[in-house]
């Protein structure tokens, strides 16, 4: 059985809210994403591109291991 990925967007949101960014358009400025793109992962409904999430971890100052847990949390059926 294939596996599937999504982002945990509680932890997403959290380490937004560590950073002072509380808008979805102010994580968009900031990371130079559309968005509309942003706000389509916050609400699960894409996942992003590896390209977005560089900037995300970039931007977010998101460690290595904690990007792998938010970026490809195993999707539950």
């Amino acid at each position: 059985m294939k596996k599937e990925y999504e982002v945990d967007v509680i932890k997403l949101r959290k380490i937004m809210a560590e950073r002072g960014i509380i808008t979805s358009k102010e994580l968009a400025n900031k990371a130079d994403i559309d968005k509309t793109t942003i706000s389509l992962i916050l609400h699960k409904k894409r996942r992003p591109s590896t390209i977005v999430i560089e900037k995300l971890i970039k931007t977010l100052s998101i460690p290595t291991n904690d990007a792998g847990e938010i970026f490809f949390k195993e999707k539950l059926s």
